[in-house]
């Protein structure tokens, strides 16, 4: 073999190398651009879920704490919040002494 023919070979499986390294890093890049954006709509879609999961969750903390309020309500004897059977809400008074009452203290009798 010539001298000349060997450089020829040694030129093309350099030149092969060189284009499967070129195609190797494009590719890479590609991926990694992909991948770029993939996650970049993962955390977008995580954000969104995480503001979604949060509202539900205050509106369930909210709910659970109106069903506490209810349920003392139906414990307290002097809860305005009762119904008396037949006794409207917006009618019914609160009694004198209570929390509620904007009526001041409950007067005191004196014996005698």
């Amino acid at each position: 073999m010539a001298i000349r023919t060997i450089i020829v070979i040694v030129l093309f499986a350099v030149a092969a190398v060189l284009f499967l390294v070129v195609i190797g890093v494009v590719l890479r890049q590609r991926r990694t651009a992909h991948r770029r954006v993939r996650v970049g709509d993962i955390r977008v879609g995580a954000a969104e879920q995480s503001h979604t999961v949060g509202r539900h969750e205050a509106l369930a903390d909210r709910d659970d704490v109106r069903k506490e309020f209810e349920r003392a309500d139906t414990i307290d004897p002097d809860s305005q919040t009762q119904n008396a059977p037949g006794q409207d809400t917006a009618t019914r008074e609160t009694p004198p002494g209570t929390p509620g009452d904007t009526r001041g203290p409950r007067p005191t009798r004196r014996a005698g």
